[in-house]
């Protein structure tokens, strides 16, 4: 099975440097598709989101912990992912793999040094559970 950011298992040769440095493990040719359009981004300063997400990776029966993987093991500061672009599929041009999501399992917030935007261009919010758990508090 091909892994998103990884080079597709029939790739012959190394697509692109990234893939070519890694050994595969880190192809940046591919190309994500999201639902909904990205809009202009706006600044201002991330909020704590008031309540946890339904799906919260630190709720003890996500789909995160179910899979054995620790929510956030190195305590950084952590996104929610509602509101986040979601993504549809993923394809990688050179081979022609494509990867296609159900919706909620992948998302692929707009990056600029360690802050992230929702699609309508609003910035991301903290994860309430990592707010409370690090004693963020909700400022506006």
């Amino acid at each position: 099975m091909t892994l998103f950011g990884m080079m597709p298992d029939a790739q012959l040769w190394p697509c692109c440097d990234a893939a070519a440095y890694t050994n595969g493990d880190r192809c940046t040719c591919w190309v994500v598709e999201i639902a909904g359009v990205q809009q202009e981004l706006q600044e201002g300063p991330p909020y704590v989101r008031r309540k946890a997400c339904e799906d919260c990776a630190y709720r003890m029966d996500s789909i995160e912990r179910q899979a054995g993987e620790e929510p956030n093991s190195a305590n950084a500061p952590i996104y929610c992912h509602w509101d986040a672009p979601m993504v549809v599929r993923a394809v990688h041009p050179p081979s022609g793999a494509a990867i296609e999501y159900a919706a909620g399992v992948a998302y692929d917030p707009v990056q600029h040094g360690d802050r992230y935007w929702k699609l309508d261009g609003r910035p991301g919010e903290f994860c309430a559970v990592w707010g409370a758990l690090n004693s963020v508090g909700r400022a506006r």
